[in-house]
């Protein structure tokens, strides 16, 4: 196992994408809807321990949560109920993305430090 990322500057983006989408909530039409709120607020916090503990200390658990987390947030707003908030869609849509994009290319990256 990798003791640090092996991109750092891709975690700190997942960071930033993580404070914004919690900082989304505040700014766009996220308060009319309690459970995009919610959502919001709890899977940002998420990806924001996850970056925050894979530039301290890297494990391939903490790309599989932002995995994850990111899946999650392409997801939610069908599950959830809140698709016809177009904005508060594309917010979760957009940001989920990047996010699973960016932790699956940590673990490809992590997956070919290993074999070199």
């Amino acid at each position: 196992m990798l003791t640090s990322a092996p991109n750092k500057s891709l975690e700190w983006i997942n960071l930033t994408l993580g404070a914004a989408l919690v900082a989304a909530t505040l700014v766009t039409g996220f308060a009319a809807d309690s459970a995009a709120t919610w959502n919001a607020y709890v899977s940002g916090t998420v990806i924001v321990i996850c970056a925050t503990i894979a530039l301290t200390k890297y494990g391939d658990w903490v790309e599989w949560t932002n995995v994850a987390a990111g899946g999650w947030l392409l997801i939610a707003p069908f599950v959830l109920g809140f698709a016809s908030n177009a904005p508060v869609l594309w917010i979760h849509v957009l940001i989920g993305l990047a996010v699973a994009i960016l932790a699956g290319t940590q673990l490809v990256n992590c997956r070919n430090n290993k074999t070199a």
